[in-house]
């Protein structure tokens, strides 16, 4: 977790000097896309060192861009036409399920390729859930997961080192594993909630003030 967190963090401190001195120029956004394009080529060149390949600074740089990317585009508002929202939600949603159901395939002929596909697709789903988050209302309970993201993150591996011991304790055979996650996913959400309301939130408006 520290060793990602430092990842966001000398972007995030680089970033906002990439931004001031660039200003709104023309090189400023395919400097972006050129970040984010690379993720297959700064992952290839970890290759035989898995923990460098998971916590290296360019990769995790460029998946962040792709998401600056998103913002970016979903700030200057829905277009006109309306098949376009339904188009990307069905690209971003087939880009993540053939990564969850087919990796296997899809490394074997794209291997670090694949990695644009979740983090285009994670993008494409961003964009069109933003410009139609009226209709989604429905999804509510899902982007609590989101705006708790952060504190959910920090927090997470203490509810899943107690869920994986209880698991242990309780004896259940490995088949019926992954009904433990659903405990899991809600204690996660709840400690992250927590964290937000007596922490992340006070010290947010206390730094404003």
């Amino acid at each position: 977790v520290l060793w990602s967190l430092s990842i966001e963090e000398v972007f995030y401190l680089g970033f906002p000097l990439l931004c001031l001195s660039l200003g709104r120029t023309k090189v400023f956004v395919p400097l972006l896309i050129v970040l984010a394009l690379s993720l297959p080529w700064t992952h290839a060149a970890l290759a035989g060192n898995e923990i460098w390949q998971e916590k290296a600074y360019l990769p995790g740089m460029a998946a962040i861009a792709t998401g600056v990317l998103a913002a970016l585009i979903a700030a200057r508002g829905a277009p006109a036409r309306r098949w376009v929202v339904p188009l990307l939600i069905s690209v971003g949603a087939a880009g993540i399920g053939s990564v969850l159901l087919i990796e296997d395939l899809l490394w074997k002929v794209l291997r670090d390729g694949t990695l644009l596909i979740l983090t285009f697709s994670s993008a494409a789903l961003v964009i069109a859930f933003h410009w139609s988050k009226s209709k989604l209302e429905i999804l509510g309970w899902l982007r609590s997961f989101g705006r708790l993201s952060y504190e959910t993150y920090l927090t997470h591996m203490f509810v899943v080192l107690g869920v994986l011991w209880a698991f242990n304790k309780s004896g259940a055979g490995a088949t019926h594993r992954y009904l433990w996650t659903l405990p899991a996913l809600a204690l996660s959400w709840l400690l992250g909630y927590v964290v937000a309301r007596f922490i992340s939130n006070p010290c947010e408006r206390y730094l404003r003030r």
